[in-house]
């Protein structure tokens, strides 16, 4: 996952609350969930997607799935830790309501990380081993 490093140099294993916003089939918030202690809020607004998701998630007792518009948060100002977001903006009708959006209910010293990274089912596909 290249992801990790990512989560380690922002210092997303010591955030109490994560948001993972555009949560879809749960891979990265697995991922998260995997990585830190935190409890983990996953959001999404595609139902089919959520599904999939409380099934990939079912045992990971630090989560918290829920259905939302990027667009219109439904959390307070100020509330998470650390907010990710992982092929979001690049289909989102309005990137930049959804990044005004995860700054809002970013706390001040919290952060954001915003990737592109495919998630491949929960697989990485790299290089094939030289034999």
């Amino acid at each position: 996952m290249k992801r990790l490093p990512l989560y380690k140099k922002v210092g997303l294993k010591n955030s109490n609350l994560v948001l993972d916003v555009g949560c879809g089939s749960g891979f990265v918030t697995r991922d998260i969930a995997r990585f830190t202690k935190a409890t983990i809020v996953a959001i999404d607004g595609s139902s089919d997607l959520l599904d999939v998701a409380r099934k990939i998630l079912y045992d990971y007792t630090n989560t918290t799935i829920c259905k939302g518009d990027a667009q219109y948060l439904p959390f307070g100002d100020n509330t998470f830790d650390f907010i990710t977001c992982n092929l979001l903006l690049m289909w989102a009708d309005d990137p930049q309501i959804v990044v005004n959006e995860m700054t809002r209910v970013c706390k001040p010293k919290g952060k954001i990380l915003a990737s592109l990274e495919p998630d491949y089912g929960g697989r990485y596909i790299g290089q094939k081993p030289k034999s």
